[in-house]
């Protein structure tokens, strides 16, 4: 991730072909205040095409009026192939879309992290009770406002995670992993490496 992101305003989305939950998080804030989050939900009547094409339109109409300085965006997991790959085509509708009306490349992250980040449980409805919690919200049920609030925790994470720099730490970890060098079946070294030693 890159660390000197404008986070003044963040945008995230917890997409899904069916309802999608997005939130709008300022200096680092989520007010509950209805312009502030919602739900993009096409008409289950409608083909794919047409689903997507709403979506779309939707979404770049939100985009323009919240004008985000960050836009993070819930990664597919891949879990039931077919809802995966359902779901792998709205959320590469979104990112281009982000992309085309902002210019601004979007953060993805897997709702596995998004959790571990927060420490906000395992299951989705340990996260619902952390967020409902953390801003005292008494009046939300799960089943009507799961998707929005999951789409406050990728948010909330993805902040924890820029400020905290840990993508970097990863980045690094990495890089050093790849650059240990490989050992042989046959020991450390070489033969004539062995016999320069010895």
């Amino acid at each position: 991730m890159d660390l000197d992101k404008n986070i003044d305003v963040l945008f995230s989305l917890d997409v899904s072909s069916t309802s999608t939950g997005y939130s709008i998080i300022k200096k680092g804030r989520f007010r509950k205040v209805n312009k502030y989050f919602g739900k993009i939900m096409p008409d289950k009547k409608l083909g794919l095409a047409e689903k997507l094409s709403y979506f779309r339109n939707e979404l770049v109409m939100l985009l323009e009026k919240y004008k985000p300085t960050c836009i993070a965006i819930e990664d597919v997991f891949v879990g039931r192939v077919n809802s995966a790959i359902i779901l792998s085509r709205f959320s590469g509708v979104a990112i281009e879309a982000v992309y085309t009306t902002t210019g601004i490349k979007p953060i993805l992250m897997e709702s596995s992290k998004v959790r571990r980040i927060l420490s906000a449980g395992r299951k989705k409805e340990e996260t619902f009770n952390y967020i409902i919690t953390r801003f005292n919200i008494t009046d939300w049920d799960f089943s009507t406002y799961n998707d929005i609030v999951d789409s406050i925790a990728l948010g909330l994470a993805v902040i924890k995670d820029l400020k905290d720099g840990s993508s970097g730490r990863e980045d690094k970890k990495a890089k050093r992993k790849k650059a240990k060098p490989r050992k042989n079946g046959r020991g450390s070294g070489s033969k004539k490496e062995k016999e320069k030693e010895g």
